[in-house]
């Protein structure tokens, strides 16, 4: 079920939900980089950086979907470890180190070249799955993510519907029950493969082997708010009627409808533009300095008497 291979971030940014195969220069040049060696060094930097304090770095643990407390020292540990990922093969939970474009040179390149070369954000993490630990259920990302494969082999199931499309649930979809499905197609990633998640499909990732696992996940923050409105504004007759049926297909960006409809009435068209590319940069300024933007930023908010 996974489509065609996809060879640009703008390919990923406009497809639907699914499952696709990436080869992207700049996602390439970045696996290229990544080697044994490269893990254990991700690791001891990015915890060293969080021992330490420095700001917007940070690590989780979890297992069987859940958060799972553990002394913030025995994750410390692993930074005096001969090999971090042969220690990581006994480790009681799993661990996702957070934001390590703050903590990696090689990263911290790859992430602004992504912004210079397609105007989206990349935030970098790193997930481990030690052997015999269940990580997360079933479950949907809220963005589109890239997942570059680093270590192990790790199962990924995918459930698909009677048309033998994937599985698309809209938010809030609950993860804490036990979801089951008729259909699953099964993927098997192996150091080095690239694939991207579409946002809303429905998917959970099982460590089936005899060693950890570790694969890092770029979700892809993606603010479409001046494009959106430039379209509306040049291309479309702004009506009831043509704006709900644009919303059916926009539904994650254009809510609440009523409140856009009422801030656009009067409203000068460059104005509008102008504030939306201004708040545009500001977003991705916070996402490239702290890993997310701030929360007032996740929704779109037009009126005439807000800038």
């Amino acid at each position: 079920m996974i489509t065609d291979k996809l060879k640009t971030i703008d390919e990923f940014k406009s497809s639907p939900f699914g499952l696709y195969k990436l080869e992207e220069p700049l996602f390439l040049k970045l696996a290229q980089l990544i080697d044994r060696k490269k893990i254990n060094k991700l690791f001891i930097q990015h915890l060293l950086a969080v021992k330490k304090g420095k700001e917007n770095v940070s690590f989780g643990t979890f297992k069987d979907a859940i958060t799972y407390e553990i002394d913030n020292n025995k994750v410390f540990d692993l930074i005096d470890s001969d090999d971090v990922i042969e220690s990581l093969n006994t480790f009681p939970c799993c661990i996702k180190l957070n934001n390590l474009q703050f903590s990696d040179q090689d990263i911290s390149d790859f992430s602004k070249s992504v912004f210079r070369e397609y105007g989206v954000s990349p935030v970098v993490m790193i997930f481990v799955t030690p052997p015999g630990i269940d990580s997360f259920a079933y479950h949907i990302d809220p963005m589109k993510t890239m997942i570059l494969h680093l270590y192990g082999e790790k199962k990924w199931f995918f459930p698909i519907d009677e048309g033998q499309d994937f599985e698309l649930y809209p938010e809030p979809f609950d993860f804490n029950q036990n979801q089951s499905f008729s259909k699953v197609e099964e993927v098997i990633m192996k150091p080095g493969d690239m694939y991207g998640i579409g946002k809303g499909t429905v998917h959970r990732a099982d460590n089936l082997s005899n060693e950890v696992n570790i694969h890092m996940a770029i979700p892809l923050y993606q603010f479409n708010h001046l494009e959106l409105l430039r379209s509306i504004l040049t291309d479309i007759t702004l009506d009831n009627k043509n704006f709900m049926e644009l919303g059916k297909r926009e539904s994650g960006i254009l809510t609440p409808k009523e409140a856009i409809l009422k801030g656009l009435h009067g409203s000068d068209n460059k104005v509008i533009v102008d504030n939306l590319a201004h708040k545009d940069k500001d977003i991705h300024d916070q996402i490239q300095n702290n890993g997310r933007p701030k929360k007032e930023h996740y929704k779109l908010r037009i009126n005439r008497s807000r800038n």
